[in-house]
């Protein structure tokens, strides 16, 4: 009798074993359905997936906007028969925007430092321009502040790589992204690092999907030059001018003197001149040049030298003969 009951008592606890086998799959299914309903019926969750639910425990990854919709997440879901507890662990809190447009990204380079601050999508793009514009701008963590946001709009991280990678080459520089318009500013120290920075628009419509502008791109004192070269091919210009307008109002008058020759221009925009007959010096410069059929008219901050052939001495007395600011010029 006794082996009867110790007999019955084993063939007791295995079929509830195999009950309690049989019913964990079920448990955990319907865990899942009724977490799935909470995930469904509120849109601040539209974001967040579940991942498995294991140990009757739901795990979730994705984004919610705020901590508020995290903790109110996971009370509905514990909330729910069944349910001993959430893992959020791969959940992030990043804040979703509702326009593109309200998107913004800032950066700054001076003898101060770095500071750059704005949206960048998520984790893994945070992380990543954190890291460029430390290696770019020389930025300390401390002056990086970028912002997580949800959706990134399409083209934002090449848009903004494109910009720091274009600001590196200026001393004193700012860029701004807003929206759809991206806008890179400041001071170059020499004339290959404007000319690397002027291609920023090019760089934009390249690597990102929105328009790259110049605002005020400037190019420093130091070295500061003018050169106007006359051969076969034509006339090339290049050198600081001041600000745009006295770009173009030089173009124009090299253009009337030389009527018929192929112009190249490579003047820049200047932080400044270092002379108040700057303009009237290189206008003059032109001037002599016209006298001669080859050569090149160098106007430096304190000296200017010219190099050419003369044809005739008329054509010397005459190249001589202009003022230049009170100084003569040096045949070479």
């Amino acid at each position: 009798m006794r082996y009867l009951f110790a007999g019955l008592v084993c063939l007791l606890a295995v079929g509830l074993a195999y009950l309690g086998v049989q019913r964990v799959p079920k448990i955990e299914a319907g865990i899942e359905a009724r977490v799935q309903e909470v995930l469904q019926a509120n849109p601040d969750f539209s974001r967040v997936r579940l991942i498995e639910s294991r140990g009757r425990i739901a795990y979730l990854e994705g984004r919610v906007a705020t901590p508020g919709q995290q903790s109110t997440l996971v009370r509905q879901i514990r909330d729910k028969w069944g349910v001993r507890g959430v893992d959020v662990s791969a959940l992030e809190q990043v804040p979703l925007i509702a326009d593109s447009a309200d998107y913004s990204f800032t950066a700054a380079v001076s003898g101060d430092g770095a500071s750059v601050a704005g949206f960048a999508g998520g984790v893994e793009q945070v992380a990543a321009l954190s890291a460029l514009a430390a290696q770019a701008l020389g930025a300390k963590p401390d002056d990086i502040e970028l912002t997580l946001a949800d959706p990134e709009p399409e083209g934002w991280e090449q848009s903004v790589s494109a910009g720091l990678s274009s600001l590196a080459w200026l001393q004193d520089g700012s860029l701004d992204i807003s929206g759809v318009r991206a806008t890179l500013s400041g001071v170059a120290t020499s004339a290959e690092n404007f000319r690397n920075a002027r291609v920023f628009p090019q760089v934009m419509a390249a690597e990102a999907t929105m328009p790259g502008q110049l605002g005020d791109l400037r190019l420093a004192l130091d070295p500061f030059t003018f050169q106007a070269a006359l051969s076969a091919e034509g006339l090339r210009l290049s050198g600081g001018q001041g600000d745009e307008a006295a770009v173009a109002a030089m173009e124009a008058y090299a253009a009337r003197r030389f009527p018929g020759l192929t112009l190249t221009s490579e003047l820049l925009p200047s932080e400044g001149l270092p002379s108040a007959s700057w303009l009237d010096d290189s206008k003059a410069a032109i001037d002599a040049l016209a006298s001669f059929q080859d050569g090149s008219i160098t106007l430096g901050a304190g000296s200017l030298t010219l190099v050419c052939l003369l044809y005739t001495s008329d054509s010397a007395d005459e190249g001589l003969g202009v003022d230049l600011g009170g100084r003569r010029i040096i045949k070479k």
